[in-house]
């Protein structure tokens, strides 16, 4: 079973790459990259979620050649959820589950990180964020530059997000999320219910929005809802 992953606002694929030996033989990791970031970082960003969608989509129907899953952290969720919708409308195959983290459902969807955000409050902002990863970050100059074009980028892409209503997915949704998360809040975690047409589970965790790093329940529980997905295939 292959879970793919898409990446956050100012990420890459290579956020998940320790996730393929930590899930193996489980299931198989498979980054998903979007254009302006790590090897492809001479490609232009792109400009809304819908483009966005339908690259991953695509990346998606040409290596799922079996049951999978996907996962989408902040606004990877968002994206996860446009491409499944675009995968559905071609009548392309479904995964057995969809796991969003951090990412508020997309019919409640409202940037809580703006451009002017990022712009009038800088680096204080951004620190709240990430917490330990900006010390790390800020001591390479060339590293925050490159961070910064991208999560400007990313967060206007979300910005210009305008949800249009639909049918819900008819697959289930599992929600991560953490509750001093100050991009997510509980009720838009259980709005995503009203796109999980085979029903949401919703898994609380302490921390902010990058809760996963250093916290050992979340692989846990991401194990969990795989093996669940995988005993489904």
């Amino acid at each position: 079973m292959k879970l793919f992953c898409i990446p956050f606002a100012g990420g890459g694929a290579s956020a998940y790459a320790p996730w393929k030996r930590r899930l193996a033989p489980l299931a198989s990791v498979v980054p998903i990259q979007l254009p302006g970031r790590e090897e492809l970082w001479d490609r232009p960003y792109l400009d809304t979620v819908a483009e966005a969608a339908l690259l991953v989509a695509d990346k998606i129907h040409n290596k799922a050649d079996g049951p999978y899953c996907v996962f989408g952290h902040s606004m990877g969720g968002l994206i996860a959820f446009e491409a499944l919708r675009e995968l559905s409308r071609r009548g392309c195959a479904l995964p057995l589950l969809l796991i969003v983290s951090a990412s508020p459902a997309p019919r409640l969807f409202k940037a809580r990180l703006t451009v002017s955000c990022l712009e009038s409050e800088g680096f204080g902002r951004l620190r709240e964020l990430l917490g330990p990863t900006y010390d790390t970050m800020a001591g390479d100059k060339d590293l925050f530059a490159y961070v910064m074009r991208t999560m400007r980028a990313d967060v206007l892409m979300c910005e210009r997000y305008v949800h249009e209503s639909g049918p819900a997915l008819p697959l289930p949704v599992e929600a991560f999320w953490a509750s001093s998360d100050p991009l997510c809040v509980r009720d838009e975690i259980d709005a995503w219910d009203a796109h999980a047409g085979q029903g949401l589970r919703v898994h609380e965790f302490e921390g902010d929005h990058f809760y996963f790093k250093a916290n050992p329940d979340f692989e846990i529980r991401l194990r969990s809802a795989l093996e669940g997905a995988a005993a489904r295939a």
